[in-house]
């Protein structure tokens, strides 16, 4: 059997791969460069074209750029600390052609095998799908991330602790943060949004689900996807594109979902949906003011 050009230069792109790669985020591997710091202490501007990995905190007032890869870090970030990552090593599918380019850190192939996902290393990769391949791909904080603070990276940000009050975390991925965010932060992500509690103020814009516990005053809650929160609290706004699952919804909540509404109490002003509307388990109207 005779391959054509491209599909010898599509075949040796994933035998490539396959050779160590494995698909998560962040990741690992053995011929990209991961530089390893220490900590960095206050008020430092510095600028990276690899992976960093920084075993003690990032001072405050700290300025710490990284193209071509990511940033782990094992410690706190500071106030007034500003990451910006870009150009993190990743792999896009689509299906917008049979060319096959490697660009840089990113590879890029438009043709899948099977026409709806490509198999790398045993992982199985659906089309339309954003991956990590090699090194660190966004920003991993293990520590806490303190207030003004401002993240900032075309990849994912994942935070173990809490974020800071009127921090900035901007990411076309998702945004996980295993602790709570401080009042009048902002989030952005161009995936989904995982938070544990988000405080007073906040702005949270998701293009996929947002999904937290408590939802403080006047914070305003935008998603593209679903939305399952637990309390809400007074003169907050809950926004979504798809359904909305939620505890006790305040006086002076708004709530407006593309799809259904699901709350356990409310007393809100103003909940409308363009599904199905319980509650207290009570299914009722679509437009509901309860003043």
């Amino acid at each position: 059997m005779i391959l054509s050009a491209k599909a010898v230069a599509l075949f040796a792109v994933l035998m490539a791969l396959a050779m160590g790669v494995v698909a998560q985020q962040p990741s690992h591997e053995n011929n990209v460069q991961i530089e390893r710091i220490s900590d960095i202490p206050a008020g430092s501007k510095l600028s990276f074209d690899h992976s960093i990995e920084i075993a003690g905190a990032v001072g405050s007032g700290s300025q710490v750029s990284v193209t071509k890869g990511g940033v782990k870090i094992h410690g706190d970030v500071q106030d007034n600390v500003t990451l910006e990552i870009q150009n993190g090593s990743t792999i896009i599918v689509t299906r917008a052609s049979s060319m096959v380019s490697n660009s840089g850190s990113t590879i890029v192939i438009t043709e899948s095998q099977n026409g709806s996902s490509i198999t790398i290393n045993g992982q199985q990769i659906e089309t339309g799908t954003t991956e990590a391949v090699g090194g660190f791909s966004g920003i991993e904080i293990q520590g806490n991330v303190g207030k003004h603070a401002h993240l900032k990276t075309d990849a994912s940000i994942m935070v173990a602790g809490n974020v800071g009050a009127t921090s900035s975390l901007k990411a076309n991925g998702g945004i996980n943060v295993g602790g709570d965010i401080g009042r009048g932060a902002s989030l952005a992500a161009g995936g989904g949004i995982n938070v544990k509690n988000i405080g007073d103020d906040v702005q949270a814009d998701a293009g996929g689900h947002i999904a937290a516990f408590n939802i403080g005053r006047n914070a305003n809650l935008d998603a593209g996807g679903s939305m399952h929160v637990r309390d809400v609290a007074a003169g907050t706004t809950l926004d979504a594109g798809g359904s909305v699952t939620t505890g006790t919804l305040a006086s002076g909540a708004k709530v407006n979902a593309g799809g259904s509404i699901d709350a356990q109490a409310a007393d809100a002003n103003d909940v409308s949906a363009g599904g199905s509307m319980r509650i207290g388990g009570v299914k009722i109207r679509r437009v509901v003011d309860f003043n």
